[in-house]
């Protein structure tokens, strides 16, 4: 009994090159209750302006042709990332939790 699915396998290589990313945070400083300062991330936009996404190798022909939507996948994560990193950083520096950007 066959399901209609086929397992692939496939070696080979990628080259990523990014330009243009950018970061945009508004940080919010404060004092608490106890008047030690609190710092805070209010907003987080960060993204990458291009990207190229190349393989190389086995069915890379098959692969360069999906590339592009791999790539705006891709672009998007990054920004997440870079936001989230800068969130865990400051809190990391302020010695809580990071917040929710």
């Amino acid at each position: 009994m066959t399901s209609g699915f086929f397992l692939m396998s496939d070696v080979g290589r990628f080259k990523v090159s990014v330009s243009s990313a950018y970061i945009d945070v508004v940080i919010s400083m404060d004092e608490d209750a106890a008047e030690k300062p609190t710092v805070s991330v209010q907003s987080c936009d960060a993204g990458v302006g291009g990207m190229e996404l190349v393989f190389h190798g086995g069915a890379s022909w098959l692969y360069n042709v999906i590339s592009p939507i791999i790539v705006e996948v891709l672009k998007t994560q990054l920004g997440e990332m870079m936001c989230e990193s800068v969130d865990t950083t400051l809190g990391g520096w302020m010695g809580k939790a990071p917040a929710a950007c």
